[in-house]
């Protein structure tokens, strides 16, 4: 999506004008996307059109892919308890289609089933922040150069910033790493755990079984390679042959990298590791509780004990 809005004169070509209408962006960018070769493009162009019925108290086993938001408010209104309207439809289906693309990929497969329960709330939240984005921009014209800055505002954060920033030098690094050995600590007080932390493989699911893998987010500074230079030096990291990461769907997959504004000084390190999270078998997760604040402050022992 961010590549395509960085194409403001393909934008300005299907408005025919240099100065746009905030609220024309969706329908026209939707319109765009419609013309993708891909999964994108199929629930771009087909969106809005009736959906099949579910039967009764059958869910679907995960919520994505979402199927698309009817077009008629009457139709909103009775599956969603809400409805958008012109412009916030565009919006909201189209972060409706990111998200299957975020969650499948290009080739995602197509929901053409009215949405379960599961899914209606998030198709709500999509639906909410179009109207939130339209009443913000109620009015408001932009250039068709400047529709990528547009897209990179942070209207609904609080505190810091909440919007992806490249990584690099701005995240914070420890001099050097915990020294804390998890493994033999949890040796004595749970070993099955302990052998997870020794060799985390023991939880992946058998290569046969690896689910499509999802694209990972990335977004780097060009100081990218000096922090994972002064990771590697703190012990945090090391270096290691692209031989040694797991393949799947004929390439060996890695996270993804990025960051968020911690304060005006420093970034967050975030480093999501989607691919591995998918092909483990959560079904073998040993079950864990970690305390709350209080309770670390507290000791509490059985009456008789010392």
């Amino acid at each position: 999506m961010n590549r395509l809005l960085g194409a403001g004169q393909s934008l300005r070509g299907l408005l025919g004008e240099e100065r746009i209408r905030a609220e024309a962006i969706w329908p026209a960018l939707l319109a765009l996307m419609a013309n993708a070769p891909s999964s994108l493009g199929i629930f771009c162009k087909d969106a809005g059109g009736s959906l099949g019925h579910r039967l009764s108290g059958v869910s679907p086993e995960h919520v994505f892919p979402l199927p698309w938001i009817p077009r008629s408010p009457a139709a909103q209104r009775e599956m969603f308890g809400t409805y958008v309207v012109r412009a916030e439809w565009a919006h909201a289906t189209l972060l409706v289609a990111v998200l299957n693309y975020m969650h499948g990929g290009l080739q995602f497969e197509i929901c053409r089933l009215a949405p379960a329960a599961a899914q209606k709330r998030v198709m709500r939240q999509q639906m909410a922040l179009a109207r939130r984005t339209a009443q913000e921009l109620k009015d408001a014209e932009v250039s068709s150069r400047a529709i990528r800055d547009f897209m990179r505002l942070d209207l609904f954060g609080y505190g810091a910033r909440q919007v992806a920033r490249p990584l690099g030098l701005r995240a914070g690094v420890p001099e050097v790493a915990a020294t804390c050995d998890t493994a033999k600590v949890l040796a004595v007080h749970n070993p099955p755990l302990s052998a997870l932390c020794e060799d985390p493989s023991l939880l992946m699911k058998a290569p046969e079984d690896f689910p499509v893998p999802r694209r990972p987010f990335c977004f780097t500074d060009s100081s990218y390679p000096q922090l994972v230079a002064r990771a590697v030096e703190a012990g945090l990291q090391e270096h290691g042959p692209e031989t040694d990461a797991v393949f799947a769907a004929g390439h060996h997959r890695h996270g993804g990298a990025f960051a968020v504004e911690k304060d005006e000084h420093e970034d967050r390190w975030i480093s999501p590791l989607e691919f591995s999270n998918d092909a483990v078998r959560t079904e073998d997760l040993p079950p864990l509780i970690a305390p709350y604040m209080p309770q670390l402050g507290t000791t509490t022992l059985r009456r008789g004990k010392k």
